[in-house]
């Protein structure tokens, strides 16, 4: 069973819009016309991180309200 799709990337082997994915590990890796790519490394994991297109559902921004709350509960 394929795992959910949380994001797109450019390929840069190939340059198709590439399915971002994210193991049982939490490690990110990506499915295109190249197959799939999966950085190992921290470096890597960082780059596809900063590269990705998150899906809205998926994406890693506090919304704003919550970013205020957080900022009156912490100080």
């Amino acid at each position: 069973m394929p795992r959910e799709t949380i994001g797109h990337i450019k390929c840069p082997i190939a340059g198709d819009m590439a399915e971002v994915r994210e193991d049982k590990r939490g490690k990110l890796y990506y499915l295109g016309e190249a197959g799939m790519i999966k950085p190992n490394l921290p470096a890597g994991q960082n780059w596809l991180k900063k590269q990705m297109i998150p899906l809205p559902e998926h994406s890693q921004e506090t919304p704003p309200e919550e970013e205020g709350f957080m900022k009156a509960l912490w100080g």
